[in-house]
């Protein structure tokens, strides 16, 4: 099977930084310089790594109840 050269779809790294992309850019005030960007960046990961384990945790007991039935 042939594979394309890039494919953002294959790239994982591409998704994580669409994750954090995302709320930076939907806030109210944008940053103004690479340290407020930075700053930014950190509270994202923090929240994305918040909502990840969420979904992962939902997931799991999904599975789990479906196999005790």
């Amino acid at each position: 099977m042939d594979w394309p050269a890039y494919s953002p779809d294959l790239n994982p790294i591409e998704h994580m930084w669409d994750a954090l992309e995302r709320p930076i850019a939907a806030r109210l005030h944008h940053p103004e310089n690479t340290q407020q960007l930075k700053q930014m960046l950190i509270e994202e990961w923090v929240l994305y790594h918040g909502r990840a384990y969420t979904i992962l945790r939902n997931i799991l007991l999904f599975f789990l109840q479906d196999r005790q039935s």
